[in-house]
Parts: structure tokens; C-alpha cells; sequence
């Protein structure tokens, strides 16, 4: 019996068994959130147009023009007054606040905020603004993990690792696509491919998968047509439709941070701004109904080449706007179909530009934009691998993926050497967070000074004369010796400079020669605050005391760092 017990005991504290258990838990919750918020954005179109399916082009053939104009603008009014009742800052969360999450402790994603965003999200998409529901779906799968890590008071490892399942498995259950969902976590959330992060991520995300597919069968989000490369003499102008893709991410971001200046700096209130690009969204789909939310249907048309040049142009246009309307004045949603739009068309026109010029060569306008969707998704969201990967689920064909694999390696390079990582990260930027700083600030607070403090501390007493104090700081290598009081109390350091600016004729002891500028640590402080105050005092090392302020050790800055270079070994799997 007792074996029993030890072997159950051992069980519970396997920390790869215990996030496996948990992967399959997120996964589910996952896969049933993805399903209730797109259930959700149908019955907002419902409410407003009169159908629940996705086909919007085809659902609003027949609606007046009146309420294609009314319905994203009173959506917009609805969204504004609820973000600025419910969330702070007035505006939803997405992708963004996981990235930054995920070098943070869990406690810095809220769950609460995580069902508000996606709520905002599926009133702004039912409605018919210009964004992605696959970013909200990650947001709340996130803050889900988050949410169960609180909970468990898992280490800061583990609480990554589970952002990252939720992060697999909203992707999987939204593309049907499970391996993409596991690449998606491990390049944006993890990155890195940790072999202690990929097992509980893969779980998740092909129980999402399961769950998905159960609701909504086998099919994948996009079903293309044939496509084949009829030469390959036509790689230089996929390399040239990645130059063309991450163009066209970038000014796509900047496109959303414009429009999100111009707004705060016009009169019109926060809670008022996504009334106003409702109104915008919806005067463009009285031309263009193509715009109106995630755009899967004119995608699909894209993809199957059912659109001429002159279109594809005018599309093109009027989904930019909408997108940065959208975003920047405060709609819920996310970037992810927007990019997959945009690419899709992107690259069909392209390529019908290079079918005029190379028409013996040309492999079809599908196959130019089946390409141009993977590259500008992968550029825009930073995420070359997992958005290759989606491609190759949908198509099964290795001769296209290798042609998407360039171009989108390509469009990736360039949006992060001129402009940012992703999309995401620019977002991080722009709120002044350096994300390589950000990720050793958030494994630094996740450790305390206690695990790394050196409890040899030399001290000396508040009554040790100055001869006796200039030898010892003659025996010690430190910078400067620590005063203490009678019982063994922090009172203050001396170094070998106050040492030599003494003046003889006040100072008799160590107590009259402390100086205070000195701080101290406590043994419960996390490291980075530590190395902040080394930082501020210019020094190498810290006196560390308990809760009733004695001197317990010393906390020195190598100590510190090489903490920090574990924790990224760790974080990597390399323990």
C-alpha cells in the first residue's frame, strides 16, 4: 500500500505528466471556445443581416443598402460602449498581450479580459468589420492557460508552456490544421522548440483538432483548386512575390498604426471611434461587400481564380482601408484573416501581371495566390513556418509548398530587417517594450534572490573600531564590508573609498563610518529587482536580509546573470 502511495505521489509530481493532463484539458476548452465564438459572430450576423453563415458576399446579395451601412456602424457603437465599460483602456486584447504574457509571469494575462476581448470580437466580426477571428480565439485559449497556471502556482516554465497549448489549439481548431497550430505556438508564443514545451503542444492541439472536426467535419478552412508549378523558371518570381508580400505586410501595419493615431488625436470619444469606422466599413461594402468581416468567401474566390485583375485591384484597396479602419478606431478582431485576404489577392494580381509577360511559364493566377497568401500571413504574423505549414494541410502538394516556403522566407526576412518581427511585435513597440528585454525581465521576476545569494556575507559590528575595519577590507576582495548592529541587523556598508574620505576627528567605529546609500534585498525579492538596484547604485553585489532585517547573505550581479542564462537553457530544454 505504501509503494502504492509513493507510486501515485511521484505521478502527481511528474511535471511532463501533469502538462500533458493538462494539454488535453486546454485543448478541449480550446476547441469548445473556437466553436461557441464562431457560433456567437453567426448569430451577430443573424441579428444584423439575417444569416448565420459564412458566405457574407452571398448573405448580403439581396440586403438594402441602408442596413449595409447601419449594421457595422451600430455594431461599432455597441463594441465602444462595452470595451469602455469592461476592459481597461477601453480597447480588446489580442496576440500582442500573449507574446508579452509569455515573458511575464501568467498573472499578467486575465481571463476575465481574455472573455471580454473575444465577446468584442464576435459583436465587431458578426457585424461586419474588417478583421481576423483567429486572434482572439489564441487571446482566450491563452489567458485559459494562464488562468489554470494561477491556479496550480505552476513555475514560470511550465505557465509559458501552456499559453503555448492554448495558442496550438485555437489555431488547429480555426484552419483544421494541427500541425500548423504547434508550429504557431512554438515561433510566436514559445520561441523556441523546446522538447519539455512540444509534447504537451502537440497534445493540445490535436485534441482541439478532434473537437473540431467532430463539429465541423474534416474539410479545411480553404478548399483549392488543382494547382501545379508548370516550370521552374517561374522560382524568381516567387522570390519577387515575397519582395512584392512583405511589402504590402508593412504597409499594412502602418496602415493600422496610422489610422489608430489619427483616431486619438480626433474629437470623437473612444467608446464613439468604432461607430465611426463602422459607418466607413459599411459605405465600402455598399461597392465592395467583399470587405465585410473575415472574408473567407472572397479568399476562397481568390484562390479559385474567379476574379479579374481590375477587381483584384479595387479589393485590394478597399480591404486595406477597412482593415486599418477597423483595427485602428477600435473593433475587436485580430490580423490573421485580413493578411490571408489580402495575400490571397496580392498574390492573383501579381501573377496575372507576370502571366502577360511569361505566358508560356505561368502555372495560373491560383497558384500566384495560394503563395502570396502564405507569404504576406507569414510576414505579418511572424510566423513563416506555421503558415507554410497551413498551406501544405491544405494542399498536400510538397512542389507548391517549397514555392511558398521561399517566397515566405523571403517577405519574412524583409518585414523584420526594415520594419519589425511581426505585426505583433511592432504592436509591442509602440507601448516601449523591447521584447528581448522584456523576456529576460519576465524569467528574472519569475526567480528569487534566495536560490542564488551567497550566505558567507562578510560583516563587522557597528562598535569595530576604524583600524579593524581597514583590515579586514584589507583581507576581503569585496568592494566594501557590511555593518551590522547588535542583532546582526542591517545598518549600512563601508567601502574602501569612505574608508579613505573618513574624517579622523568624528569618526571612531564602523557605526559612525556606515554609509546608507547602500540597500539591501530580501531573500523573498525576485532578481530583477535586485539587479535594478545594482544597476542604480553602480555596485556588484547586496546585502541580503530575512523578514526581521538580519543579515543572512549576499546577493552578488554574476550570481544573477548566471541564473538568467540557466533560466534560457531551461526555457530551451537544454537541462
Amino acid at each position: 500500500m505504501d509503494s502504492l502511495t509513493s507510486g501515485l505521489s511521484r505521478l502527481v509530481r511528474n511535471e511532463h505528466l501533469v502538462l500533458s493532463v493538462l494539454a488535453v484539458l486546454l485543448g478541449g476548452v480550446s476547441a469548445a471556445a473556437v466553436i461557441l465564438f464562431r457560433t456567437a459572430i453567426g448569430g451577430v450576423q443573424f441579428v444584423g443581416f439575417g444569416f448565420t453563415h459564412e458566405f457574407v458576399v452571398t448573405g448580403t446579395a439581396g440586403v438594402p443598402w441602408s442596413q449595409l451601412l447601419l449594421v457595422p456602424a451600430v455594431g461599432g457603437l455597441v463594441v465602444g460602449l462595452f470595451l469602455r465599460w469592461a476592459i481597461k483602456g477601453g480597447r480588446a486584447h489580442g496576440v500582442a498581450q500573449v507574446i508579452e504574457g509569455s515573458t511575464m509571469p501568467a498573472s499578467t494575462l486575465s481571463l476575465r479580459d481574455g472573455v471580454v476581448s473575444t465577446i468584442a470580437a464576435a459583436v465587431s466580426i458578426g457585424a461586419g468589420a474588417s478583421t481576423g477571428r483567429e486572434g482572439p480565439a489564441v487571446h482566450l485559449s491563452a489567458t485559459f492557460g494562464a488562468y489554470v497556471s494561477r491556479l496550480l502556482r505552476l513555475p514560470h516554465g511550465s505557465a509559458r508552456t501552456l499559453l503555448g497549448c492554448g495558442a496550438a489549439a485555437a489555431v488547429a481548431a480555426s484552419f483544421n490544421a494541427p500541425i500548423a497550430g504547434v508550429f504557431f505556438a512554438l515561433e510566436v508564443i514559445m520561441r523556441h522548440h523546446s522538447l519539455r514545451a512540444i509534447a504537451p503542444i502537440v497534445i493540445s492541439s490535436v485534441t482541439a483538432t478532434i473537437i473540431s472536426r467532430a463539429q465541423y467535419g474534416n474539410a479545411p478552412a480553404f478548399v483549392l483548386p488543382d494547382v501545379v508549378l508548370h516550370s521552374l523558371w517561374e522560382f524568381p518570381a516567387f522570390v519577387m512575390l515575397g519582395i512584392v508580400a512583405a511589402i504590402a505586410a508593412i504597409a499594412l501595419s502602418r496602415s493600422i498604426f496610422f489610422a489608430q493615431t489619427v483616431a486619438e488625436r480626433s474629437r470623437v470619444p473612444g467608446w464613439g471611434r468604432p461607430a465611426v469606422a463602422g459607418l466607413a466599413v459599411g459605405g465600402m461594402a455598399i461597392v465592395a461587400p467583399q470587405v465585410l468581416g473575415v472574408g473567407y468567401e472572397a479568399t476562397d474566390a481568390t484562390l479559385r481564380g474567379d476574379f479579374a485583375f481590375t477587381l483584384l485591384l479595387l479589393l485590394i484597396a478597399a480591404k486595406f482601408l477597412a482593415t486599418a479602419i477597423s483595427l485602428g478606431f477600435g473593433f475587436g478582431g485580430g490580423v490573421f484573416s485580413p493578411a490571408l485576404f489580402l495575400g490571397a489577392m496580392v498574390g492573383a494580381a501579381f501573377g496575372s501581371v507576370a502571366g502577360t509577360v511569361f505566358p508560356e511559364l505561368f502555372s495560373g493566377s491560383s497558384t500566384y495566390a495560394v503563395i502570396g497568401m502564405g507569404a504576406m500571413a507569414g510576414a505579418m504574423l511572424g510566423s513563416p513556418m506555421s503558415t507554410i505549414l497551413i498551406v501544405f494541410e491544405l494542399t498536400g502538394d510538397y512542389t507548391l509548398t517549397v514555392a511558398v516556403m521561399i517566397a515566405t522566407v523571403v517577405a519574412s526576412l524583409i518585414m523584420q530587417q526594415l520594419y519589425s518581427r511581426s505585426f505583433f511585435h511592432a504592436q509591442l513597440e509602440r507601448r516601449g517594450l523591447q521584447f528581448s528585454h522584456a523576456l529576460d525581465e519576465g524569467l528574472l521576476k519569475g526567480l528569487h534572490v534566495e536560490t542564488v545569494m551567497d550566505p558567507t556575507c562578510q560583516t563587522v559590528s557597528v562598535d569595530e573600531g576604524v583600524e579593524g575595519v581597514g583590515r579586514i577590507l584589507m583581507r576581503t576582495r569585496e568592494q566594501s564590508i557590511v555593518v551590522v548592529d547588535h542583532d546582526s541587523c542591517f545598518v549600512g556598508t563601508i567601502s574602501h573609498n569612505d574608508l579613505a574620505h573618513a574624517d579622523e576627528s568624528v569618526t571612531k567605529t564602523a557605526g559612525d563610518l556606515a554609509v546608507t546609500h547602500t540597500s539591501s534585498v530580501s531573500e523573498g525579492d525576485n532578481l530583477q529587482s535586485a539587479l535594478d538596484q545594482l544597476a542604480a547604485q553602480e555596485i556588484d553585489h547586496l546585502p541580503v536580509v530575512d523578514t526581521s532585517g538580519h543579515v543572512v547573505g549576499v546577493v552578488y550581479e554574476t550570481a544573477i546573470l548566471r541564473a538568467l542564462l540557466r533560466a534560457h537553457s531551461e526555457e530551451a530544454g537544454n537541462t
